[in-house]
């Protein structure tokens, strides 16, 4: 635990002590938050557990490292019989929140979530002054799922002079006002990927993006052959910044490439579908590539498309797929999803013989093919 975090959590100890016993438990719904939305404070139940009815309100607290105080809150007059109990919706709320000034609130304030960090969380129900129940909690903060560079990939030889550059957005979708910021730079022999980032003269400079993608800019200094570029995309909500991705380095190679087809996918666009959600998750341009180990000779791929909004009800036109043995290389084409839209996310869940979930979550960047 965190030293400074240490002495808040003990001060809210010693005010639990200030009574010999609780006469009211406070028991918060979400006692292990990795991620926070407001709305999750609100999910309490309140018990007295004297003989006698008690008034008065519960105040609630989060803060951060330095003592800062992030949020502040607080209920409507609250009365409990003897013996009972209280939760959620039957608990009325004072709608004014305290959100402080700190980076942290601000973040809070834009985007309704605490950024990553350890928090002591404070349950305190006051009656006529005195603290009557405590509940007070460390919780750590997990950050937002990066945003992820797409292409071109990270060693990868181009051999076009005006590449595309594509990333995924962070993760949850629906951070609002999300802005990108992407640089290129030369990488040179013997620097890190941070080194040429931050040291070397950026070809490419340029911030308030809104899309996923940008085309390398006609008035930009040139790729030169033979040379190596690092390039890295950082997200922001208004002045706050979400995270930045991982730094990838990409070479410009001039070769011969007649005679390939063109509209063959790479095979680094296949990935493959994962047996657990870690956060991460791909772009489909048009169409969706992912890869399946059929271990089990199955003969039909067992699969639904369900959108992460408007409901979760899976997509009910999606083609049939048929199988090969071992590792098939899957591509299921926009035009054959009627249903699906430009800019919204999905979860592709897949279910083998043996009743084993894999799943593949995309964000469908581009219009259906026509």
């Amino acid at each position: 635990m965190n030293t400074k975090l240490k002495y808040i959590f003990i001060a809210c100890m010693l005010l639990a002590g200030v009574n010999n016993y609780a006469q009211v438990v406070i028991l918060p719904v979400h006692q292990h938050i990795e991620t926070f939305q407001i709305d999750q404070l609100f999910q309490v139940s309140l018990i007295n557990t004297s003989g006698n009815a008690v008034s008065g309100k519960l105040e609630i607290t989060i803060e951060g490292q330095d003592r800062q105080q992030i949020l502040k809150l607080a209920s409507g007059p609250v009365l409990l019989e003897p013996g009972a109990t209280i939760a959620n919706d039957q608990i009325v709320w004072n709608k004014q929140l305290e959100i402080g000034s700190s980076q942290g609130g601000d973040f809070l304030r834009s985007t309704g979530r605490l950024p990553f960090g350890e928090y002591v969380f404070c349950y305190v129900f006051q009656s006529n002054g005195v603290s009557i129940g405590v509940n007070c909690q460390e919780q750590t903060i997990k950050i937002y799922g990066l945003p992820e560079l797409q292409a071109p990939f990270n060693g990868e030889n181009i051999t076009t002079p005006t590449p595309l550059l594509s990333w995924k957005p962070p993760f949850p979708l629906d951070i609002p006002d999300i802005q990108y910021e992407l640089r290129l730079a030369e990488y040179k022999y013997g620097q890190s990927p941070a080194q040429a980032i931050h040291v070397n003269f950026p070809l490419i400079s340029v911030n308030e993006l809104s899309s996923l993608l940008l085309p390398y800019p006609l008035d930009a200094y040139p790729l030169e052959e033979g040379k190596s570029y690092a390039w890295q995309v950082t997200a922001r909500t208004g002045a706050l910044e979400i995270g930045k991705t991982d730094i990838w380095i990409f070479h410009y190679r001039i070769k011969d490439t007649a005679g390939k087809d063109p509209q063959e996918p790479q095979s680094e666009g296949y990935r493959f579908v994962k047996n657990r959600l870690d956060g991460s998750y791909y772009q489909a341009s048009r169409d969706i590539y992912f890869a399946y180990d059929n271990r089990y000779n199955e003969r039909i791929l067992e699969y639904s498309i369900v959108p992460l909004s408007s409901g979760h009800k899976p997509l009910s036109k999606i083609p049939q797929i048929e199988l090969g043995p071992g590792i098939n290389k899957i591509c299921i084409r926009g035009s054959d999803l009627p249903e699906i839209s430009a800019g919204a996310a999905y979860l592709l869940q897949v279910v083998n013989s043996k009743k084993k979930v894999f799943y593949y979550p995309f964000h469908f960047n581009d219009k259906k093919a026509k």
